[in-house]
């Protein structure tokens, strides 16, 4: 069986929950069907469908999907005549504004794994809800064996770490955390996702998947992620989460500097995700 690394740096209460969390505002998933807004974007490239959403997953499958051997990093620039009216059109559709929390405690942080300079962004944000009033009793970092690269990740964080799940433990242990962070958590639980066959990287489905091998009791997540991805995390969470669990995604604003190509294929695995979410 593949290997599953817990570090409990609190306790070892992961699936105990708060039986007293205040009310919590719903945020129930609702059926995706295609709008305007998606409408405008495959127009601008002149994307052909007939308005479903499986035809307009199996186009943007294949016009804007990353290769499966490519890191994000990789993928070539697209550079755009019409580059303003594309960024307002993803911006219209959620992929470009910072999305913050709609509640204020929370059951379960799940903090999306990453290269080392967006764990540390998404690290930031984390600790700057926590100063602005938002609790939670689990913090959960999805992360996993990734091989760290300098192109990914810099030449500092290999000085200390040989993965993603390494670099991740050394930079919360090393983290200048605010004044009673750590007394208001139960638990802090880092999830080690193995490589896959062929050496490819965990996603974010096989951490989820590892995390609920620990068996945690059903209750309210937030995710922490960025975007442009947190529509494609979020959905991934969604279809991964037995009943019960009610989810909340949110993250910072997309990179000024973000590769539009970068954007698309964020948008293709959401699109795919949605899909398999209605299929079920």
């Amino acid at each position: 069986m593949k290997k599953l690394i817990l570090l409990l740096c609190l306790v070892l209460s992961s699936c105990a929950i708060n039986k007293h969390a205040v009310h919590h505002e719903s945020i129930e998933y609702v059926r995706y069907v295609p709008d305007a807004n998606l409408y405008h974007v495959l127009q601008l490239f002149d994307i052909h469908h007939d308005g479903s959403l499986e035809e307009i997953v199996k186009q943007t499958q294949k016009e804007w999907l990353r290769a499966p051997d490519k890191e994000r990093q990789d993928m070539d620039e697209l550079v755009l005549k019409n580059g303003k009216q594309v960024l307002s059109a993803l911006k219209q559709l959620g992929f470009i504004n910072q999305v913050d929390p709609k509640n204020t405690t929370y059951d379960y942080v799940l903090f999306m794994g990453a290269t080392v300079p967006s764990m540390k962004d998404r690290l930031d944000y984390l600790l700057e809800l926590w100063k602005k009033g938002i609790r939670f009793e689990h913090l959960i970092f999805l992360v996993g064996e990734r091989p760290l690269t300098v192109k990914m990740d810099g030449y500092d964080a290999l000085e200390h770490s040989a993965t993603e799940f390494e670099a991740m433990r050394y930079m919360y242990n090393h983290a200048d955390l605010p004044l009673g962070f750590k007394e208001s958590i139960r638990s802090v639980v880092f999830i080690d996702a193995p490589m896959n066959l062929g050496n490819k990287r965990p996603t974010t489905g096989d951490t989820i998947k590892y995390w609920l091998l620990t068996d945690p009791q059903p209750g309210n997540c937030l995710v922490i992620s960025r975007n442009p991805h947190i529509k494609y995390q979020d959905a991934v969470v969604r279809e991964l989460l037995p009943s019960g669990f009610a989810i909340e995604t949110t993250g910072r604003m997309t990179l000024l500097n973000q590769n539009i190509a970068v954007i698309l294929d964020a948008v293709a695995r959401w699109l795919y995700q949605e899909l398999k979410i209605q299929q079920r």
